[in-house]
């Protein structure tokens, strides 16, 4: 393992979540790669991180890595584990993908748009209303500073990249104007999102259906409560008030 010491970051530590970008960034201002308590990497470039999900030098870390760790070598979990698309490679991972992949194509996931507009509205109508990721070296390699032997993992921050001030100009703004918005939110390679088409389907739609049904929208509490949880960042609840427009 490159010798490289960085901030360490503690992802299960829930206090991270209240602020992970600030936290991140403090960390970042320190050197490109910080590390988890047992002394693991975490790359917070954007381009380490690119870099890193593109590399065919690098596996994801399978479920069945995460099950080794603790101990879990058989039994009806580890079988089922076995079958999750996210836990095969190369040959068996491409066939599970192709099968699945026919349920995204652009023509199916269009279909959704009605299904998706008709779902937001019954949210409003009744008044109701992401994290590192993992890679294992399978030989030799450097990614920026980090040199990893065979086997050892990485940790990759889609936060921390996302949000990088090298790559982006006024990084942490949201600017829906933005040209340069090439992100890392969905990964790239063999396991890019599968489901990156729906996912910007359902955003639009529900976007949409907000600004154009809703006027003085405003949050019922101080501020939300996040779940500290390692692969998806969300709140627990989001209480909203708004005034529905009439007709609409």
């Amino acid at each position: 393992m490159d010798a490289t010491v960085g901030t360490t970051i503690d992802v299960l530590d829930p206090a991270l979540w209240d602020d992970p970008y600030g936290a991140l960034a403090r960390a970042r201002s320190g050197g490109p790669v910080a590390r988890t308590p047992d002394g693991e990497p975490i790359l917070l470039r954007y381009d380490d991180v690119d870099e890193a999900l593109r590399h065919p030098g690098l596996a994801t870390f399978s479920v069945q890595s995460l099950l080794d760790h603790n101990g879990i070598a058989d039994g009806p979990l580890r079988e089922w584990c076995d079958l999750l698309m996210l836990s095969l490679e190369g040959d068996d991972h491409a066939r599970l993908r192709g099968l699945v992949s026919r349920a995204f194509t652009p023509r199916r996931v269009d279909a959704a748009r009605a299904g998706a507009r008709s779902f937001v509205r019954s949210l409003l109508a009744s008044a109701s209303v992401g994290s590192p990721t993992m890679r294992v070296a399978r030989q030799p390699v450097t990614i920026g500073p980090v040199t990893l032997g065979a086997g050892e993992p990485v940790h990759l921050s889609l936060l921390a990249a996302n949000r990088d001030p090298d790559r982006f100009d006024r990084a942490d703004v949201l600017d829906v104007g933005r040209s340069d918005v090439r992100h890392v939110s969905f990964g790239y390679g063999v396991h890019h999102c599968i489901g990156a088409a729906l996912a910007r389907l359902e955003l639009q739609e529900a976007l949409a259906e907000l600004v154009t049904s809703c006027r003085e929208i405003s949050l019922e509490i101080d501020a939300p409560v996040w779940v500290p949880y390692l692969q998806v960042r969300r709140v627990e609840s989001l209480p909203l008030s708004f005034r529905r427009i009439a007709g609409a």
